[in-house]
């Protein structure tokens, strides 16, 4: 890019950074009137303890499954802490089939990010507004809690929990975890707590971590998922379709991949469902949403009668149940790889980041890898030019030096410790 375009978009970005801090003043000037007049607001209190709280508000919203199921032990550790406490959790539609069974809330509020269409900043502020009116506001939140590190989306992620109303917001400082380098935009002033917290951890320790702060104690970091009767039925009845017999070995592939740059190549998958086949009598469950489809026919073409084709079939929670009844995942960073862990499957994980990347990127195996089971993350030795820090490409690129021998090997050894 020419030095003068670099310049160019530069200034523009910081025309529009300087914009959100103007507009958030104005949200704090009208935000804290509006709060003061409808009580919402006191003087000098200090911030309550988790056993003391009548009202929390969590706020995750994030378009990923797998980011949910990272948080379900926050969940159920925070309702450990706080058991009198009228729990709300506030999420987008996209992880609503997991979060609508969460035994842990007491109800369930869900905001459409809004993240298509024209004057999407508009809409997505009037969308918040609207929600806050209609179902938070009459909550009187003591406390809004946002467990999610980094920068990515701005101050859309913390915006609603201070239209809540809540007295008391705590989250995690976007200067700590600023690590894209971005221009910061101010939203630790919609926070009346921003934890520092620079350290290199899994998403799991970071979000229980918030608990830590509020005084909370932590006696269980295992992941779970909350499936019902109809999901195991669902996930029982597709595998009698398939002519899947009692006892049988079954390995899922997980080949969903929200970034193209975390997808393997079809010929290592299919190299290494032939090998289990032969060798374990397995048969491979090819897991997917329905951007996958054409992916999977191919696999599927590749592996022949072996391979059981579920990618874009199943409801999420009966995929999940689906997982349940595999002896092993291998696949992407994606989450089907989180659910398959939260069922206590192990996993073997096909990662795109290099082992000589940055650990504070979004695909490094430090923060989201594999949690609580036995598991092999395979990872590029070095990125492959232009990427350095991590793999910066929009199509398969440094995963592709990840050899079917390795994940033949890796596989091989988790199944025979089942």
């Amino acid at each position: 890019m020419p030095k003068h375009a670099s310049s160019l978009k530069q200034g523009l970005r910081m025309m529009q950074i300087g914009l959100n801090r103007v507009v958030l003043l104005g949200v704090l000037s009208f935000g804290e009137t509006l709060f003061r007049i409808k009580g919402l607001r006191r003087s000098a209190e200090p911030l309550p303890r988790l056993q003391d709280v009548k009202s929390v508000l969590v706020g995750r919203l994030d378009e990923r499954i797998g980011d949910f199921v990272l948080m379900t032990p926050f969940l159920r550790e925070l309702r450990r802490n706080a058991p009198q406490a009228w729990i709300t959790l506030l999420v987008t539609p996209t992880v609503a089939e997991l979060a609508m069974c969460c035994p842990y809330a007491d109800e369930v509020v869900f905001l459409d990010r809004v993240t298509k269409g024209a004057c999407r900043s508009l809409r997505r502020y009037w969308k918040v507004l609207q929600v806050s009116a209609e179902r938070l506001w009459a909550r009187r939140f003591d406390l809004a809690l946002l467990p999610r590190w980094g920068t990515g989306g701005g101050y859309h992620n913390v915006l609603p929990l201070y239209w809540s109303g809540a007295r008391f917001r705590v989250g995690f400082s976007e200067r700590d975890a600023n690590f894209q380098g971005r221009f910061l935009v101010g939203q630790d002033w919609l926070l009346t707590h921003a934890i520092h917290d620079l350290s290199i951890k899994h998403e799991v320790v970071r979000y229980l971590d918030l608990l830590r702060f509020l005084g909370g104690t932590v006696e269980d970091e295992r992941m779970e998922l909350w499936l019902t009767g109809e999901d195991e039925a669902m996930a029982g009845e597709f595998l009698r379709q398939q002519g899947v017999g009692e006892g049988e070995l079954l390995v899922a592939f997980g080949i969903g991949a929200t970034d193209l740059k975390r997808r393997w190549r079809p010929d290592g998958f299919i190299a290494v469902g032939r090998h289990l086949a032969q060798k374990h009598g397995a048969r491979i469950v090819l897991l997917g949403g329905k951007a996958e489809r054409e992916f999977a026919a191919v696999l599927a073409d590749g592996l022949g009668p072996t391979a059981i084709n579920a990618a874009g079939v199943l409801s999420l929670r009966a995929a999940a149940a689906l997982l349940k009844r595999c002896r092993l995942y291998i696949g992407h960073d994606t989450g089907a790889m989180h659910l398959a862990a939260a069922v206590s499957v192990p996993v073997v994980e096909i990662s795109c980041h290099p082992l000589t990347g940055s650990p504070y990127s979004w695909n490094a195996p430090q923060r989201f890898g594999p949690w609580g089971v036995p598991c092999r993350i395979l990872q590029p030795l070095n990125p492959l030019p232009p990427c350095r820090d991590e793999c910066d490409t929009g199509k398969p690129h440094c995963i592709l030096q990840i050899e079917p021998d390795a994940v033949i090997a890796a596989a091989d050894e988790l199944l025979g410790l089942t």
